[in-house]
């Protein structure tokens, strides 16, 4: 006669599970992002180091005059333009960051100043180069519109005054390109109105 079976002992007895339970907040993993593109248009060029390469064969390959930078009369060099300093960033894969070194905000005076420093890494995080840029209200170009309207101008004109500037450094691009092309007109109508004012 065969053996009768033992009797399980109660931790040996599964009870079934009707649900399985929903994950908690904490074991929920959020939907990964896609990744944010800094320019629409892409480089022609892998990501490559800046001593590796002639910056004027980059530049003719990748930026395009009247859209990524521009001549105006009577300048030695053309003027390289926020479009064109993002995609040499992209050329030579930098990242940058932005701080504030200076803030004056005076509105009972209606004035506003902003100074602006632009660190810029390259892909293993080695900081390349800095770039400042300051812009405000006082500037010819502000004094005959509204104070209000032109807060948000002033800082993203001082921003991109010191991102163009640390790209410019940070490629060797300065030999290529020179200042903003907005500051050549003001320092032209500047030095017209100087010289005016001396002939009287």
């Amino acid at each position: 006669m065969p053996p009768l079976p033992l009797k399980p002992t109660p931790a040996q007895i599964v009870k079934p599970v009707d649900k399985v339970p929903a994950p908690t907040e904490e074991a929920k993993i959020p939907a990964e992002k896609p990744a944010r593109k800094a320019n629409s248009r892409k480089a022609t060029v892998e990501p490559v180091a800046v001593s590796q390469v002639d910056i004027e064969t980059v530049i003719a390959k990748n930026l395009k005059a009247g859209r990524d930078y521009d001549r105006l009369p009577n300048t030695a060099k053309p003027t390289l333009f926020k479009s064109g300093a993002e995609i040499l960033a992209g050329v030579f894969n930098f990242r940058t960051t932005t701080k504030f070194i200076n803030r004056v905000e005076n509105y009972d005076k209606q004035f506003v100043l902003y100074e602006i420093c632009v660190t810029v890494f390259d892909k293993d995080g080695n900081v390349v180069a800095e770039g400042l840029g300051s812009c405000n209200n006082r500037e010819r170009r502000y004094l005959k519109t509204d104070f209000a309207t032109n807060l948000n101008t002033i800082l993203k004109m001082a921003k991109k005054r010191a991102f163009v500037d640390a790209i410019l450094t940070a490629t060797h691009a300065s030999k290529v390109f020179t200042q903003d092309i907005e500051d050549i007109v003001n320092f032209q109508r500047e030095m017209n109105d100087a010289r005016e004012t001396n002939c009287k």
